[in-house]
């Protein structure tokens, strides 16, 4: 828990089918506004390409609901026996835009998000990839604390 804001893990579809209302309500308070982040993309992602694959979608919610959701599945990469296992965006893909949906708290909704990836990629169980695309200007300064506006991989 980080103030008052705590994470929560969405790993089964229904809980995934209920974030709808919630998710958009995010969205809409987004600058980052794109059809990549709607709640409507990426259910529909999972329900084509999520075969084999878990969901990992992190909520970060405070006592007013969701401040920001970061839509990751796991995923394995490689041979069984040598592959990795890969915490990463969902519709990696696919997607020209994604990655992270920050609301007003960006700042410590991201602290939340990269401790809780941090801990799963120490812990061995995963390598964590979150990429963003040029349109997503609010995500890198905030991975920047506040500074550089570039683009890329984070």
């Amino acid at each position: 828990m980080l103030g008052s804001l705590r994470l929560r893990v969405v790993t089964r579809e229904d809980e995934f089918e209920a974030l709808r209302r919630p998710w958009n309500a995010v969205l809409e308070k987004s600058p980052d506004r794109n059809v990549f982040l709607t709640w409507e993309w990426h259910f529909t992602w999972w329900k084509h390409y999520g075969q084999g694959k878990r969901l990992s979608i992190l909520l970060v919610e405070d006592d007013k609901g969701i401040a920001a959701i970061a839509p990751l599945i796991h995923t394995r990469v490689g041979p069984r026996i040598f592959g990795v296992r890969v915490l990463r965006n969902m519709g990696y893909n696919t997607a020209s835009y994604g990655g992270i949906l920050l609301g007003p708290r960006d700042q410590e909704s991201l602290a939340l998000i990269l401790s809780h990836l941090e801990r799963e990629t120490v812990r061995g169980k995963a390598v964590a990839t979150i990429s963003r695309e040029r349109g997503s200007p609010r995500f890198v300064r905030s991975a920047n604390g506040g500074g550089n506006t570039g683009s890329g991989d984070r």
